[in-house]
């Protein structure tokens, strides 16, 4: 089954009320991350959802780093916070990964996760997962071999899309429907506007955020920033 497009702009409403209406958000520009981001750290302004970055064994400098989406080489892309975000790459091959638990036991029913990616090449692998408490995928989305592509999810798995574009953003969303199920939606911006929905099923507890295989081009970079969970009122 192919992703549902929906107008974005009732993605807008559903996504992006004001900071102060959230459970939590975490954002590159905090002042945890001013003397770096490693193991641990945690810039998010509620101690009972977002939870600390666990990184992986490769998420060291200069493959991680706290940096403008300016570095794709098309301008800043618009996910930056005080003129920065969460940046992976490593210039040798090698894969980059970093994981953000929803605490305590993943999103609650109702509860809606979001993140802000922004990419512009499209080799090789790079994106994002959503886990559940058993560590199973239920969502993956992957740019690569020249595409945006859904996959794991209950329904809309298969690409949204191949267009290219140097300036481009996706905003992911998760909403828990219930206990056991939910509904992604992810919203393109930049150059090109689009957006398609899908279901998932299980309860989202973790993220992992990815890029591998790219070589040393600034314009393979990933870069992410604006996590935030809405509460669900919202």
């Amino acid at each position: 089954m192919k992703p549902i497009l929906i107008p974005l702009g009732i993605l807008s409403i559903t996504c992006a009320p004001a900071f102060a209406a959230d459970v939590d958000n975490d954002q590159a520009d905090r002042p945890a991350y001013k003397d770096g981001w490693a193991t641990g750290g945690d810039g998010s302004t509620s101690p009972a959802s977002l939870g600390e970055w666990v990184l992986g064994d490769n998420a060291t400098d200069p493959n991680i780093a706290i940096a403008s989406s300016g570095g794709l080489g098309s301008g800043k892309s618009g996910i930056d916070t005080g003129g920065v975000a969460f940046r992976l790459l490593d210039p040798t091959n090698g894969d980059v990964d970093v994981f953000r638990f929803i605490d305590p036991m993943g999103l609650e029913t109702g509860e809606t996760l979001s993140i802000d990616i922004a990419v512009n090449f499209r080799g090789r692998y790079k994106g994002i997962d959503a886990r559940d408490n058993s560590d199973a995928t239920v969502f993956n989305f992957n740019i690569g071999a020249d595409d945006y592509v859904v996959d794991k999810a209950a329904t809309g798995n298969g690409s949204i899309g191949n267009t290219y574009d140097t300036r481009t953003v996706f905003t992911i969303a998760f909403k828990q429907e219930t206990n056991t199920e939910g509904t992604w939606t992810i919203a393109r911006s930049g150059g090109i506007i689009a957006t398609a929905t899908g279901n998932y099923s299980g309860r989202i507890r973790r993220l992992k955020i990815y890029n591998g295989g790219q070589d040393a081009e600034p314009e393979n970079a990933l870069y992410f920033n604006k996590l935030r969970v809405l509460p669900a009122s919202k």
